[in-house]
């Protein structure tokens, strides 16, 4: 908000009425005084005409109650005529002095016109700690150090090249050169268009990397992951370096940030924008841990977990009832759905967790009819605290792990060795096979355990989250004394990255630079 000391066009016109006002009062009442003080006794009558008429325009007569503004005995008309022209009087001095408040200088997009456009650095953390592109031309590499890249030929090197086969002739190394085909493929669409493309994206970071089985040991660019600056705390549209965020409903957009060059007062355009943005999503299991505090120890600047306990607070004893493995959606690139996946898979969690407390008494027939189980009843939790288990949100793959369980896997056959033993299904051993069943869990939120035609197209992220723990007997929340008692609750999430193509209407200011651009609306195309 302006401050009311700020001037304005309008409020200078304002205080300029305002001094002609009191000027044009107060200069004839002065000029009266002077010219009675100059007056002499012998006057022609002409004169005296004149200067009654000189004195009756000011206020003396309305100072000094003079005849002439009497309002007693005084014909209707007369008195109507004379307040009708002190009304106007008023009327004309307030409308000069409030009419001009309201304005003020305003620019406006007059025509659309073409302009070339310059690239604007950003002066920011962002833009200070970007490495300049290399010289040298992209490159990739596959970490399979005995394979090369899809459509990575290398003539003698590879037999039935892009199949993942392993080198025919050791002494030829795998190149990280990407061919120009697939150059030309993926760079074709953006080259006239404001969408990025898939090799416009590049690590803000670079290091020249060296390896012995890539490009004959000579450097080649590798791209580094490295934390710069949060914008977390922002709550508005960002520009930053090679990227627009919107911190207010989550999303980028990637853009190499460039303004009109030649524009004094600014200019308003639309582009389209390539965008991403996360789809989250998190269901309670309705379990939780409840950790109870030891002794903070020397050294340590977090207070160790003395015991571990699962609390069923609902996941147990409130269990859907009816079969987990039925009716999970075929995961597709245009609808992965991690809503319902992520509801899926905190129920077969919970209903695996359920049968590895036997709380069918091993009975695997009573699947589907939940669990005859109380409320509020504590489990405890296998062996010692496990290693991830603090007081502070973590995340953990959608597995056993959370239960402290041991990692069994079925083999090709569909069956599971413990030890000398086999278990082929849930009558052979509920316990064990329910543990082989947590191992496909994360598999099968992903999508791996779908159709087979679409089982390597998976773009979906799962896992258990720890929410923050909250003190729950009774004391200090603050504090974290030993013996007392914490629980945090238990997430399944599952998530993806949706991409599109956004309208973004761009402003700036007469100053050609990053600072003076800003987005004005973002729109679906």
């Amino acid at each position: 908000m302006d401050s009311i000391t700020t001037l304005t066009v309008g409020r200078v016109s304002g205080l300029i009425a305002f001094g002609n006002f009191v000027l044009t009062v107060t200069f004839p009442l002065l000029l009266a005084i002077v010219l009675i003080h100059r007056l002499r006794d012998k006057l022609s009558a002409v004169s005296w005409s004149v200067l009654a008429r000189q004195l009756h325009s000011t206020l003396w007569p309305s100072i000094l109650r003079t005849d002439s503004v009497a309002g007693k005995h005084v014909y209707w008309s007369v008195s109507a005529l004379a307040y009708t022209n002190i009304g106007l009087a008023v009327l004309g001095v307030v409308s000069g002095v409030v009419t001009p408040l309201g304005l003020g200088d305003h620019i406006r997009p007059a025509e659309s016109r073409d302009v070339s456009f310059h690239y604007a650095p950003d002066l920011s953390n962002f833009g200070k700690n970007t490495i300049a592109r290399p010289v040298m031309p992209l490159s990739r590499d596959c970490i399979i150090t005995s394979a090369y890249c899809p459509g990575a030929i290398v003539p003698g090197a590879v037999i039935n090249q892009g199949e993942g086969n392993r080198s025919a002739n050791p002494d030829i190394t795998a190149t990280t050169r990407i061919p120009e085909n697939i150059t030309e493929m993926f760079s074709s669409v953006s080259k006239k268009s404001s969408v990025a493309g898939i090799l416009d994206i590049q690590y803000r970071f670079w290091l020249p990397y060296t390896s012995e089985y890539f490009d004959d040991h000579k450097p080649y660019p590798r791209g580094q992951l490295l934390s710069l600056e949060s914008l977390i705390s922002r709550d508005d549209i960002t520009l930053v370096e090679g990227v627009i965020a919107d911190m207010h409903s989550g999303g980028i957009g990637f853009r190499n940030h460039s303004v009109p060059s030649g524009i004094p007062f600014g200019a308003e355009w639309e582009e389209d924008i390539l965008w991403v943005e996360p789809e989250i999503s998190c269901v309670n299991t309705n379990l939780t841990y409840e950790l109870t505090l030891a002794d903070t120890r020397n050294g340590t600047f977090s207070p160790p977990i003395r015991s571990i306990e699962l609390v069923d607070e609902g996941g147990f004893s409130n269990l859907r009832h009816g079969n987990p493995y039925k009716g999970w959606p075929n995961i597709t690139y245009a609808s992965p759905d991690p809503q319902l996946r992520a509801d899926r898979s905190a129920w077969l969690n919970n209903f695996l967790a359920g049968f590895t407390y036997n709380l069918t008494d091993g009975n695997s027939s009573a699947v589907g009819y939940g669990f005859n189980v109380t409320p509020g009843k504590h489990y405890p939790i296998a062996g010692s605290v496990p290693y991830f288990v603090t007081l502070d949100i973590q995340s953990l793959s959608l597995n056993g792990a959370w239960l402290n369980l041991p990692s069994a896997s079925f083999d090709n056959n569909g069956t599971l060795t413990v030890g000398n033993r086999t278990i082929k299904s849930a009558e052979d051993d509920l316990y064990w096979y329910s543990i082989g069943l947590f191992s496909e869990l994360n598999g099968r939120c992903l999508g791996q355990y779908n159709d087979a035609s679409i089982r390597n197209e998976y773009n979906v992220e799962c896992g258990h989250f720890f929410g923050a723990a909250s003190r729950v007997d009774g004391g200090n929340p603050l504090f974290k004394e030993a013996g007392s008692k914490w629980r945090k609750p238990i997430y399944t999430c599952a998530g993806a990255v949706k991409s599109s193509v956004k309208t973004v209407s761009f402003v700036m200011n007469g100053t050609a630079s990053l600072e003076s651009l800003s987005v004005k609306k973002m729109e679906d195309k």
